[in-house]
């Protein structure tokens, strides 16, 4: 493969990305996490699929 190739890979992959943090049960948590300075879709979804329910942490501490 050359640069060109996987950079139209990466291209379509963000595209997805940016559709899937749309549907409606991700884009609220999105919007709340990309208000963190450095936290954009695909961080802020990353983060959602792989915690899943933020409420089985009692509290911060526990989440961290």
């Amino acid at each position: 493969m050359n640069v060109g190739t996987l950079t139209d890979k990466i291209g379509r992959l963000d595209k997805r990305i940016e559709e899937l943090a749309c549907k409606v049960e991700y884009s609220e948590k999105v919007k709340k996490l990309s208000c963190f300075i450095g936290v954009k879709t695909q961080t802020a979804l990353s983060v959602i699929v792989e915690v899943g329910d933020f409420k089985r942490f009692v509290s911060a501490d526990r989440f961290a």
